[in-house]
């Protein structure tokens, strides 16, 4: 097959994202080999914004070609997310975005819960952490960027009466172990609450009495 070229507009502003989007990376290119990702013409493309667009000139050398973008306003991570090889020209904005690779039904799900929620917030924390009520508005995304394993701990009492329904999300972006436990609290499944590869991702959702419903791509 002949490489495929299309052209990738990054319209950010329509993506509605807290913060103005200054930088953009793409980097590796996958393929789907029996449900895993593999390499197979790694890129990695570092692009300035102008006020939140710019044109990247795009090349696929294989069908079902996976790309990560990461957008950032002034170093700070507003978005990491993988999408797939569109057939043609295509804003950004007009993607689908997953979580993780390969895709699955509760990424998928998670993704388009995001973006019609229109703005999110991103904390990027780089060891333990301990969950606070302010995390838990729906629109919070933990990204864990530890280089070593650590545990990310919902507290109780953290909830007030009226709290059920309230979620977060954690995703993992290293190649560690990444724990989500309860502290006087009980995550449920408690055996899912492991994130062990990059792209693990769970959404919590607070159910009752200290009781938070884990759900998401469990690895």
């Amino acid at each position: 097959m002949s490489n495929q070229t299309f052209k990738l507009t990054l319209d950010a502003a329509s993506l509605n994202l807290q913060k103005p989007i200054t930088h953009a990376r793409i980097v590796n290119q996958y393929v789907d080999i029996n449900d895993s990702m593999s390499i197979t013409a790694p890129i990695d493309k570092f692009v300035t914004l102008v006020d939140q667009l710019a044109v990247v000139d795009m090349i696929a050398t294989t069908p079902g070609s996976i790309y990560q973008v990461v957008l950032m306003s002034r170093g700070e991570v507003m978005l990491d997310a993988y999408f797939m090889m569109p057939p043609s020209d295509k804003l950004l904005s007009e993607l689908e975005f997953y979580s993780a690779y390969p895709p699955k039904m509760p990424n998928s799900w998670f993704w388009r819960e995001v973006f019609s929620n229109l703005k999110y917030r991103m904390i990027t924390v780089y060891g333990n952490y301990q969950i606070t009520p302010e995390d838990c508005d729906g629109k919070t995304i933990v990204r864990v960027a530890s280089d070593t394993p650590c545990t990310i701990t919902i507290p109780g009492g953290v909830a007030p009466p009226d709290f059920t329904g309230r979620s977060l999300t954690i995703r993992n972006v290293n190649d560690v172990i990444v724990t989500v436990a309860g502290l006087g609290a009980i995550v449920s499944p408690a055996d899912g609450a492991i994130l062990r590869r990059i792209g693990s991702t769970v959404t919590l959702i607070y159910a009752e009495l200290d009781t938070w419903d884990l759900y998401g791509e469990l690895p």
